[in-house]
């Protein structure tokens, strides 16, 4: 589903990134050579920048342990096809108390 269009796009929600579309409005300046391994990833929606049109997805790479925040021009985001588990889910699972008991 397409979240490219005004008001579509909410803080929170789970969205895709896609490669842009040839004639999206996509820019080069939009773009860094290490956001190239995100494509196909899935982000959380941090920030709404309507004016920009853009949005601040953080996305956790379970496997590296690596939480990336990037802009993304609304063109290239989409809600994913199937269900998506929240990518953070178990960052909140554990707090810093369960990780290292307090001493009595």
């Amino acid at each position: 589903m397409d979240v490219s269009e005004e008001g579509k796009i909410e803080v929170g929600q789970v969205l895709k990134i896609f490669n842009s579309p040839p004639g999206s409005g996509y820019f080069k300046g939009d773009w860094v050579a290490a956001m190239d391994k995100t494509i196909r990833d899935s982000g959380r929606v941090l920030l709404v920048d309507r004016a920009a049109k853009k949005a601040l997805l953080q996305l956790y790479k379970e496997e590296r342990s690596l939480r990336q925040q990037w802009w993304y021009p609304f063109t290239l985001l989409k809600k994913p096809v199937k269900t998506v588990s929240d990518p953070f889910a178990n960052l909140r699972a554990h707090t810093i108390t369960e990780v290292n008991p307090p001493i009595i």
